[in-house]
């Protein structure tokens, strides 16, 4: 005869095995659906860090190009300046060597006009400066 204590253990038995087998597809389950999730989030990650990268690089290209302007810039702006500046003394320079033209001319045109007077002008320039070198050397 058959004992109802065995088969109740069977049914205990297979419904502990059913119940087992529906876990473990569950835990397959749920394994594939993050490692599903993982590869979709890894995806977007490596999406977002390509188009971070390509912004970063469109940033240092402007930049690049944004600093070679600046400095062209700059280069045109010192070489203009410094072609005024070469302007300027060479016309600064024009006018001196004219000015000490007339000066020298304006002098020779009085020595010969007033000799006597020129020489005693500079007698009198000469003395004074002999006075003055007397008067330091007799301090010194």
């Amino acid at each position: 005869m058959i004992d109802m204590a065995e088969v109740n253990d069977e049914a205990a038995q297979k419904g502990v095995k059913q119940a087992s087998e529906g876990a473990h597809a569950a835990v397959d389950k749920a394994a594939d659906t993050a490692s599903d999730r993982i590869a979709q989030a890894s995806s977007t990650a490596e999406g977002a860090v390509d188009s971070a990268t390509e912004k970063v690089h469109d940033v240092v290209d402007e930049t690049r190009k944004n600093a070679s302007q600046a400095a062209s810039s700059a280069t045109h702006a010192v070489n203009s300046a410094l072609d005024d500046a070469r302007h300027n003394l060479s016309q600064g320079a024009n006018q001196a060597a004219a000015q000490a033209s007339e000066v020298r001319d304006t002098a020779i045109n009085t020595v010969q006009d007033r000799p006597l007077e020129s020489v005693a002008v500079v007698a009198g320039i000469a003395a004074l400066i002999g006075f003055l070198i007397g008067l330091a050397v007799g301090r010194g």
